[in-house]
């Protein structure tokens, strides 16, 4: 834990240790390149550069290029960090805001005063059904909440958008297009939260993330002159059902509200707490085991996702080989993995005269520990080949099947 603090602690004073400006001048982009790339920047879309911070899903492939506003704070306008001793000692609720002007020695009509009111307004709200949130006033206290919040146990590390050029006198923060400079990448079997600063006289971090339905992904940009490379987090929020219907996201993006997921970079002041939990992957997994050799993969590919899905049910199934008998089914949508499990016996079609059985388990189901089923799952990623073929599919927990 102390080496954490500390790196998290140099990490806060990186991200202020650089003064910055903040230009608001969108730039130009050649028409022929604005039709062939429908995101790109036009003069004066919109009057505000940050909210050039969303995208959609589908944008995540390498060579897909965005207009990104990454903001810098100027120093001089970056308040104190306080300690944990320091933070405890002053309230942090709305029914104090007097108090608090007071002793921050700010006007009661002034802008200071609204954001601080606004603040600790959404430092009090109540999380919705499946959010965590929370509000960190020292770093020792957002350190101690994100654990207990996610779990005290896990894992923890931490993520931040980074500006990678090759001197920090070189360094512009205007508006940019970037592009993918390779395919983002997905981190799967964890659980994240985000950390926004929040306008306040010293620095306080309004922390939130939700137990299902985000994807994070690790990404890499770099713009068109190649001088400005930015690597860090993304997330991806896949149900926006709950969202309000003017959410800004919505408007930038030109969807209808809450109709699709809502994707966004994160500014450089902000933090990420990533948590390793491998509990929800495993559940996404089922083991296939094959009488004969497995057909080929794009053919199980193909096939499983054609014939397992449903109205109503629907996901992404993916596939990779163990060896030559054994497959690796990821069904993410648990209500389609318990549709496919509980039928338990699938025919898909007959290659000549020849048939093969698979049956399949839960991940949790394979063997007596967690040591077996790392080892199922490290054999996974070895993706051996097997051969083409029949295809008579059983599914069932326990032993063999023949047909």
């Amino acid at each position: 834990m102390a080496s954490l603090r500390f790196s998290v602690t140099f990490l806060f004073f990186s991200l202020w240790v650089v003064e910055a400006h903040t230009s608001r001048k969108l730039i130009s982009t050649k028409e022929q390149e604005v039709q062939n790339n429908s995101h790109l920047l036009k003069d004066g879309e919109f009057e505000d550069p940050t909210l050039y911070m969303f995208f959609k899903i589908n944008d995540l492939k390498k060579g897909t290029k965005l207009p990104i506003y990454f903001n810098k704070n100027d120093l001089r306008k970056v308040p104190p960090l306080l300690t944990r001793q320091e933070a405890d000692l002053i309230p942090f609720t709305k029914s104090k805001l007097d108090f608090l002007l007071n002793h921050f020695s700010i006007s009661k009509d002034s802008p200071q005063a609204k954001a601080m009111k606004e603040t600790l307004v959404r430092c009090n709200y109540k999380a919705i059904e499946g959010e965590y949130k929370f509000c960190g006033t020292s770093l020792e206290s957002m350190l101690d909440l994100a654990k207990k919040t996610i779990a005290s146990n896990a894992d923890l590390k931490v993520m931040t958008t980074k500006v990678m050029v090759p001197s920090q006198h070189t360094i512009n923060y205007a508006l940019h297009n970037y592009t993918f400079a390779e395919a983002p990448k997905e981190l799967v079997g964890i659980k994240m939260l985000g950390c926004h600063r929040m306008p306040y006289p010293y620095v306080v971090y309004y922390c939130h993330g939700h137990k299902s339905g985000t994807k994070v992904f690790e990404v890499n940009l770099v713009t068109d002159d190649g001088k400005h490379r930015v690597v860090g987090p993304a997330v991806c929020h896949m149900n926006t059902s709950m969202w309000n219907v003017d959410h800004e996201a919505f408007k930038v993006l030109k969807i209808e509200p809450r109709s699709a997921p809502v994707c966004h970079f994160f500014p450089l002041d902000n933090i990420v707490w990533v948590f390793e939990d491998s509990e929800p992957l495993w559940r996404a997994f089922a083991v296939g085991y094959f009488i004969g050799d497995a057909p080929h993969m794009g053919s199980i590919h193909a096939t499983v996702n054609r014939i397992w899905t449903a109205p109503g049910v629907k996901g992404k199934i993916d596939v990779q080989f163990i060896d030559k008998n054994t497959v690796l089914f990821r069904i993410d949508n648990e209500a389609l993995r318990n549709r496919v499990i509980k039928r338990r016996y699938w025919h898909i079609s007959d290659v000549g005269s020849e048939k093969a059985s698979l049956q399949s388990e839960s991940v949790r189901e394979v063997g007596d520990s967690q040591e077996v089923d790392m080892k199922v799952y490290e054999r996974s990623l070895g993706m051996s080949k097997g051969k083409s073929g029949y295809v008579d599919i059983d599914l069932k927990y326990g032993g063999r099947v023949g047909i």
